[in-house]
């Protein structure tokens, strides 16, 4: 989503790496300069690996149908301010994962 792109392009760290996952629609770009990219030392890493409109039907669907497994895997929620800290402390729950909170889409 654009503001995916746009959060994740103001969070990435001096020196850090953004991977995108998926097109973007055509025509949106990626909130960086090239002043930016190199005064930053970012890195951009995109990966089309079969997202396709189809692809992603798919997975929803495998999802929607099998969501309490899905459920049981988080952990915990966290918001975009808190992952700085969330990293520093981490301690996952066995078996499970932290999502982070990305606002809305």
């Amino acid at each position: 989503s654009t503001h995916g792109l746009e959060s994740a392009s103001h969070a990435v760290m001096r020196g850090g790496c953004l991977f995108i996952y998926g097109v973007p629609s055509e025509g949106k770009s990626i909130p960086l300069t090239s002043h930016e990219l190199f005064m930053r030392e970012v890195t951009i890493i995109p990966s089309f690996a079969g997202s396709s409109t189809k692809t992603f039907n798919s997975a929803i669907n495998f999802i929607a149908n099998n969501e309490s497994e899905f459920v049981s895997m988080i952990g915990r929620q966290v918001g975009l301010d808190d992952v700085p800290q969330e990293l520093v402390m981490w301690n996952p729950e066995p078996g499970t994962r932290t999502v982070v909170a990305m606002g809305d889409y």
